[in-house]
C-alpha cells in the first residue's frame, strides 16, 4: 500500500527527495511507503498525506501572450517546456503579430514532443491585452491560471512554487505572488528584484500595522547566488509565504509584480473577467490583480520564480532601473487611465452587488466597498451596499471614515516624516 504526497520529501539531511509515478516530471508527488514508521518521519517534516486515488495535483492553464515579441518567443516557450510540475497546459495567443510570430510559433510546436499540452490561438485582429487574456482564457481548464508575458520568462520551480503556495494549510487567496529578476534585450541580469515598492519598508509598515488586520507571515528566505562560467542561477530553500487580506492594502498600493509572477485561483477570474472589460488595451494586469486582492487577497512569495524583461519597448515600463523603488511601472505615465481602471471595477461591483455580498459577507463586503469609495461618495457605496438596513449603513460610514483618517495621517507623515 502506498501514499502519495502533495509536498516534496526533505529527508533529516536536508536533501529534497522526489519521485513520481511516469516519466518526464520531477518534484510534485511523493510516494512514500505508508507504514507504521513513516507516519512519524511524515509528522517531523510537515508534509501532506493524501490517499491514492486522490492525489492528482491540480491542472495548472499557462497562457501566453503574444504581439511581435518574436524575438523573445522561444526563450519564453522553452521556460515553460521545463517546469517541473506534472500537470499543466499552455495555450499561446498572438494577437496579430507582423513580425513572423505565428510561424516561429507555429515551428516551435512542431518541434517539442505532440503530447505535450501546448496549443496556438492565432487572433485575426489585434485587440489588445485583456482580449488576449479572454481569449486564452476561455481556451483553458486549469483549477489556477498564469498570464505570460511572451517577452518574459518563468524558471522551471514556478508552477510548482505557486502550487506549493497555493495550496498552503495556513492561507488561501485569489492569487499567488513572486518576484523576478529584471533582464534586459539581450538576456542580462540588471536587478535582482521586480517588486517594487512592495519591497519598500514603509509600504510593508503600512500593509502590517494599519487597520485592524495584519499580514501574516505564514513563511521567507535567503537568496543564493552563484556564478558558473558565464551563466547565473540562484538557489532558494524552502520558505515563508506572507498572506495579505484584502482589507490590508486599504491605502491600494500596488504591491505585486507583473503579469508572469502571477498565479490566479480560476473561480476568482471567473467573476472579474466580464466581457465589458475586454476594450483593456494595456495594462490589464491592474484590473486583475487589484480586483482580486479585493475579492480574495493575495500570498506573496519572496524570491524570484520568472525573469521580467525590459527592453525598451515595453507598453508600460519604459523607465531605466534605477533602484527597487522605481522599477516598477513607467513614472513616465504610471497613472494614466488607472482612474478609469477604479471606474471599471466599481461598475463591476455594483453590477454583481447581490452575488458578491452573499460570496463574501455582510462585513468583508462592506470592507471591499470601503476600499473602492471615498467617503464623500458615501451615498454612491450605501446603493451599492443595497438593503434598507441601517445597521450596514451606519457599519459602512464608520469604516470609510476610518479608512479617511488612517490615509490622511499616512499622508501627513511621509510630507512630515
Amino acid at each position: 500500500m502506498q501514499s502519495h504526497y502533495l509536498l516534496r520529501r526533505i529527508s533529516p539531511s536536508g536533501q529534497i527527495e522526489t519521485s513520481r509515478r511516469g516519466k518526464g516530471f520531477e518534484g510534485f508527488s511523493m510516494v512514500l511507503d505508508n507504514g507504521p514508521q513513516a507516519m512519524p518521519e511524515t509528522r517531523r517534516l510537515g508534509t501532506i498525506c493524501v490517499p491514492e486515488g486522490l492525489d492528482r495535483p491540480p491542472l495548472v492553464s499557462i497562457v501566453v501572450t503574444n504581439y511581435n515579441y518574436a524575438t523573445f518567443l522561444r526563450t519564453c516557450l522553452n521556460s515553460i517546456v521545463r517546469q517541473r510540475y506534472p500537470s499543466l497546459e499552455c495555450i499561446i495567443v498572438d494577437d496579430a503579430s507582423s513580425d513572423g510570430s505565428v510561424g516561429i510559433i507555429r515551428d516551435f510546436l512542431a518541434e517539442i514532443d505532440p503530447a505535450f499540452p501546448f496549443r496556438l490561438v492565432a487572433l485575426p485582429k489585434n485587440g489588445g491585452q485583456m482580449n488576449a487574456f479572454h481569449e486564452g482564457f476561455s481556451e483553458s481548464k486549469g483549477v489556477f491560471v498564469v498570464f505570460v508575458d511572451a517577452d518574459d520568462c518563468l524558471f522551471e520551480d514556478f508552477v510548482w512554487t505557486h502550487v506549493r503556495a497555493h495550496l498552503s494549510r495556513d492561507c488561501t487567496a485569489a492569487m499567488t505572488c513572486s518576484d523576478a529578476v529584471v533582464v534586459d534585450g539581450g538576456g542580462q541580469i540588471i536587478a535582482g528584484l521586480r517588486r517594487g515598492r512592495a519591497a519598500d519598508p514603509g509600504t510593508r509598515a503600512r500593509l502590517s500595522d494599519t487597520m485592524p488586520v495584519e499580514c501574516r507571515l505564514v513563511a521567507g528566505w535567503q537568496e543564493t547566488w552563484r556564478i558558473e562560467d558565464d551563466s547565473m542561477t540562484v538557489t532558494e530553500p524552502p520558505a515563508p509565504l506572507r498572506y495579505v487580506p484584502p482589507a490590508a492594502n486599504f491605502e491600494r498600493d500596488w504591491i505585486w509584480t507583473s503579469t508572469s509572477a502571477v498565479m490566479f485561483r480560476r473561480n476568482a477570474l471567473d467573476i472579474v473577467m466580464s466581457d465589458r472589460t475586454k476594450g483593456l488595451r494595456i495594462s490589464a494586469d491592474f484590473y486583475l490583480f487589484q480586483f482580486c486582492h479585493l475579492i480574495g487577497g493575495t500570498v506573496l512569495v519572496p524570491g524570484a520564480h520568472g525573469a521580467y524583461r525590459r527592453h525598451g519597448a515595453n507598453n508600460f515600463a519604459r523607465d531605466v532601473t534605477l533602484s527597487h523603488l522605481t522599477v516598477t511601472g513607467s513614472g513616465t505615465g504610471s497613472g494614466k487611465g488607472f482612474g478609469e481602471m477604479w471606474d471599471l471595477i466599481r461598475a463591476e461591483v455594483v453590477a454583481n452587488g447581490d452575488f458578491l455580498h452573499a460570496l463574501l459577507g455582510r462585513l468583508p463586503f462592506i470592507g471591499l466597498l470601503t476600499i473602492l469609495y471615498p467617503l464623500r461618495e458615501y451615498r454612491t457605496a450605501r446603493r451599492a451596499l443595497g438593503g434598507k438596513s441601517r445597521a450596514n449603513g451606519v457599519i459602512l460610514f464608520a469604516q470609510m471614515f476610518r479608512r479617511q483618517v488612517h490615509v490622511a495621517r499616512r499622508r501627513l507623515g511621509r510630507i512630515f516624516g
